[in-house]
Order: C-alpha cells, then structure tokens, then sequence
C-alpha cells in the first residue's frame, strides 16, 4: 500500500510501482516525481537524491514510460457518483420508512402478515435500530471524550436514549429479544445504570398476543378445544414471558393450573433472529475490535432449541424437585400436569397469595426478611452448583416467588421456582474445579487460582475472580474481609466498563459451561441487590465449595483418615468463614451507629442555627 500523502500522485503516475522500504514520509508534488521518472532510465537517481534531499518515493525498476504516464482506469462509481449517492441514499429513505412503519404497526395488523414478511421487517427494524445505537454512541464519544461533570451527564443521557433505543426494539419483535433484554438487564456490574435499569420491563412486562391466536395454537396441539380440558379459563394473560404467556384456569376435575402457551410463529422467527443478532454482532465487533460478543451468539444457538421444549422444561422441572425434596422443605417447584403438556404447551400447578422475590412491599406485607430469601437462595443454588451439578440457569425476579405456605401449620415461608426450561448440567471433572476455584478465592492462594483458571481456559486469572466473585483482585487477596457496599457496586461496575474488552474476551475463551454460571451468578446478584440486603452469596457459596470437594475426596478413598482430614478441612474453613462474617456484622453495626450519629449532631447544629436566628 502506498502512503496517502501521494496518493493524488499515484494515481496518475506510477500505480504500478512499489514504495522503497527506506523512505520517510515527506511532501510530494508532481513535479520532482515526474523528474523522478524520467530520469529513471538515464540512470541519475543518485542527482535525483542528492537535488531533493530524501530517499526517491519508487525503487528503481525500469520500465516503459508510456506505462508511467498511462492513468489508472476508473471504476463505474468513478465515473457515475451521482448513481452511488443515489443508491445510498435510497437505501437510507427506505430503512427509515421500513423503521417509522414497523414502529407504528398495529399488532394485529402484523400478526396477519405471512412468516417471510414478518421475519424481513424484524430484520430492518433491528439493523436501523443497531445504526442509530452505533451512530449515537459514536458522536457522543467524539464530543463528550473528557471526564468533565458535563461530559458524564451527557454520557447517561446518551445511555438513556440507546436503552430506549434497545427496548423499543426487544418489545417489538418479542420472542428471543426479550430474552436478550432479559440478559442485558441483569447485567449491573458490567454495563451502565442508565441501561440496565432501562431494560428491567423486558422482565415482566413483554407483549400479549390475542386470546385467538392462543386458543388457535392449543387447539392444534391437543387436538381439543380449550373447554374440553378446562371448566373456566380466564382469557386475559397473568404473565407474558419472552418465548409464552400464562394464563389461570380451572380444568373440570376442580384443579387450579397455570397455563403456558408458547407464541405463534416463534420457533419459525426464533432462528433468523439469531442469525440476524450473528450480523449484528459481526458489524460491532468489526467497528469495535476490541469486543468480542460472537460467544453470544453461540449460546443462543445450543440453548434456544431446549427453552423452546416445553416437555424438557416438564422434565427439568421435577427433576429440580427431586434433589431439592429432602434438603429444602420450604423450596419446591410446581406440580406438572402432564396430560396438559406438549412441545409447545405446558399446564403447571397455580401458586397463589405469591409475590416476586424483588417486590419488598409485599414481602413486608407477608412479614418475610429479605436476609432470610437471600440467604436461601444462596444456599438453594450453592447445593445444586457444587453438590448436584444440575444448575437452573435463569434465576431473574420474574421466575422465583416467596409466599406464605397456606398448607402449612405454621404458615412457614415458602419459595416457588419457575420456568425450568434453561439447565446446565455439570460433570464432576467441572464441578469439582469450580469448587476448588472458590476454595483458593477464600484461602487467598493465588497460585491455585491461577492453576485452576488455566485449566478453565482463562489467562487473566485477576481478572477472572474478580468477574466470579464481583470483587476487585486486591479485595479477593484479602479473601472475605470486605464486605460490598453501595460504593463498591460503582467502583466495580466502573472496572466493569474499563475492562469491557477483556471480559468479552474471556467470556469468548473460557469453558462454555461457566458462561450459564457467570448467568446465574447474576442474576442472583440482582436479585439480592433488588431486596436491599448485602451481598452474602460469597460465605454460602464457599462452605457448598468445601462440602463438594471434600465429598469427591471421600468416594475416591473412603478410609478413616480421608474422613478426618476432610472434617479439619472443613471446620478450619467454617470457622474462618464464622469470624469474618462476625466481624462483618460488628462493622456493619458500628457504620451504622456512626451514620445515626452524625445525623444527630447534623440536626443539632440546624436546630441551634434556627434558634440564634430566631434571637
């Protein structure tokens, strides 16, 4: 490639030569380069140096002038810009047409449209919406780049617009956007406030279809209208999920079952949606090379066929229910009805007088401690990563529900998980090294760690940790004497940000099944973060650790010395665990006192200010 300092020379003159490999960059003009070849076959470049003071632009090759002075031919658009402006702009008028017409589209004007038809104005919509996202993004990183107050105002108002943006479009094509929303909102600790909180109606407030088209899909897979099962059905939808809706009804024996019907159209929608989040993410990465997002795409293609199994979703369903039957008493799923169950449809047990995890009214109302859901939730899904192996991968607000077990004499707390359709299933190889990971985060060895990390498939092992544990590696070093705090949030969601290139680059390496892990740990974050408690997962998550390795131990060699080497083990690490978390709570208390105090002598000081005015 030539240097486009003579780019304007080149491209009458001499296209076809190479650039010396010695030369510096300088100014050219036509002229000493036209006096360059003609001397060229008179062999005087050395006057020709020696005049112009600098290395010739051209190694001497000797060659015709009639070729030197041919000029390069143009290409069509070349000699017809007016078509190329005009194609282009065609294209942009057009999109933005496509862009204002599918916005405004009246639902059931769309849903009459042929699959095809739909399918080509998802696409249009997504990749205008991608454009301005792109573009705005851009201009705000080329006229806000300082770190003045001014510039991170604008910054937010730039992710207000994009979250906006991006929502508009999730609720609008539905199906597996609103899973990406999902995703997208439970991500705190990696992307911006202003969008995650943008994204959080995704959760629990995607788009109804018709109760026609719901009747239309039941029919055709049962083979039987709606009232041959059912007594009354409430035809006005409780719930709208990203792949079904729910709805409440009575079947003729008295049962009470929530109804799960998945949408028309999506399993012929679902794919060419990947395919065009595959394009999107391929412009992304190649306008932001240091982002790496196609392991995204990969998931969504392995994982969409099982959430859109409704009879999988069935299985894992009572499957969860069986390794939690004897260890949680007040953790359960609802009961299947599976003559109401097929690929596309599934009838589950109503859960009544229930409110979502994150609703702190309501838990209030019920007189349930958010510290006693979060820890239980810890402590559920601790059992199922480090004993178990089998993981419910989409813990999001909208899918766990606490109640007050009507059923029960003592009206205990109980916790209902929903929506079974995405698992992973870990070996033991994989559970017992994720165990051990944890283990070396709380025993501070760092050679572990990184031992364990590279076995894992990730180099930055600091970095790793601290997107495990959602803690910076200087506070990981420290094990579990730091508690996370409100402030510790933003200086992690800023590192977060900072690193966003890294991250995406060790979610694209790492072991494929720790990427519904970091999911799930997420997700439970934000749930935790939702019921206003601190984060306490880390202690839980590191006694489960213990108990799974120490019983991979024990059925390797089951002697009597394996036995008590596993039981000094494990109490050294829960007593260490006691005394920090005592530790935490005494700080906690004191912070908390210092804050009552200074609030007094705050108020003092504005009471004793009003009385000298008063004087």
């Amino acid at each position: 490639m030539l240097r486009s300092t003579i780019k304007p020379v080149r491209k009458l003159y001499g296209s076809h030569l190479p650039l010396s490999t010695r030369w510096n960059q300088h100014s050219l003009t036509k002229e000493p380069v036209k006096q360059f070849h003609n001397c060229l076959s008179t062999n005087q470049e050395k006057k020709y140096r020696l005049t112009h003071k600098f290395e010739p632009p051209f190694r001497w090759i000797p060659v015709q002038e009639e070729i030197i002075n041919t000029p390069r031919k143009k290409r069509f658009w070349h000699k017809h810009p007016y078509v190329f402006y005009g194609f282009g702009a065609t294209i942009i008028v057009c999109s933005i047409a496509a862009y204002t017409v599918i916005s405004s589209l009246d639902s059931n004007i769309y849903d009459l449209l042929p699959a095809s038809v739909q399918s080509v104005l998802r696409v249009v919509y997504s990749v205008v919406t991608f454009v301005i996202v792109l573009c705005d993004y851009k201009y705000s990183l080329w006229m806000y780049s300082d770190d003045s107050v001014e510039s991170q105002e604008s910054m937010k108002n730039t992710n207000r617009r994009v979250a906006k943006y991006i929502l508009n479009l999730c609720l609008s094509n539905g199906g597996i956007y609103i899973k990406a929303g999902q995703h997208i909102a439970s991500l705190n600790q990696l992307l911006p406030a202003e969008i995650t909180t943008g994204m959080e109606p995704c959760q629990d407030r995607a788009p109804t279809r018709p109760w026609a088209e719901i009747e239309a899909m039941f029919i055709e897979e049962t083979g039987h209208p709606v009232d041959y099962f059912f007594e009354e059905i409430d035809k006005e939808p409780i719930a709208a999920a990203s792949l079904a809706q729910v709805y409440r009804g009575k079947l003729r024996d008295g049962r009470e079952v929530a109804l799960k019907v998945q949408y028309p159209r999506l399993r012929e929608t679902a794919f060419s949606d990947v395919r065009t989040f595959d394009f999107l993410i391929s412009i992304a990465e190649f306008f932001f090379p240091e982002i790496k997002l196609k392991w995204l795409v990969k998931e969504f293609e392995d994982n969409l066929p099982k959430e859109l199994d409704f009879m999988l979703e069935g299985m894992n369903n009572e499957k969860l229910m069986a390794h939690l039957k004897n260890k949680f008493t007040n953790v359960r799923t609802p009961k299947v009805i599976w003559e109401l169950t097929t690929p596309r449809i599934i009838a589950l047990e109503f859960i009544d007088h229930a409110v979502k995890v994150s609703d702190r009214k309501g838990l209030a109302v019920m007189d349930i401690s958010p510290t006693t859901v979060s820890t239980l939730l810890a402590k559920v899904f601790s059992q199922q990563i480090f004993l178990d192996g089998f993981v419910h991968c989409d813990p999001h607000p909208g899918n766990i529900l606490v109640r007050r077990d009507p059923n029960s004499w003592n009206n205990k707390l109980e916790i209902i998980i929903l929506d079974h359709g995405l698992y992973q299933q870990l070996d033991d190889s994989f559970r017992v090294d994720y165990a051990l990971l944890w283990k070396s985060i709380v025993e501070r060895d760092e050679q572990a760690v990184k031992s364990v990390a590279t076995r894992l498939g990730v180099d930055n092992f600091e970095l790793f940790a601290s997107m495990l544990t959602s803690r910076s590696w200087g506070e990981e070093s420290a094990g579990i004497r730091v508690d996370v705090t409100e402030k510790d949030q933003e200086r992690l969601m800023k590192l977060g940000q900072e690193n966003f290139g890294q991250i995406t680059r060790i979610l694209s390496t790492v072991n494929k099944k720790i990427l519904l892990l970091f999911k799930c740990n997420e997700l439970l974050r934000s749930v935790q973060q939702s019921l206003g408690v601190p984060v306490n997962y880390f202690v839980v998550f590191a006694k489960y650790a213990m108990t799974g390795i120490n019983r991979d131990r024990i059925e390797k060699n089951n002697s009597l010395w394996t036995h008590i080497k596993c039981w000094k083990d494990y109490v050294m690490v829960c007593v260490r665990l006691q005394f920090y978390v005592v530790l935490l709570n005494l700080f906690s208390y004191m912070n908390r006192f210092r804050l009552i105090f200074k609030k007094a002598r705050r108020t003092q000081r504005r009471g004793s200010r009003s009385m000298v005015k008063y004087v």
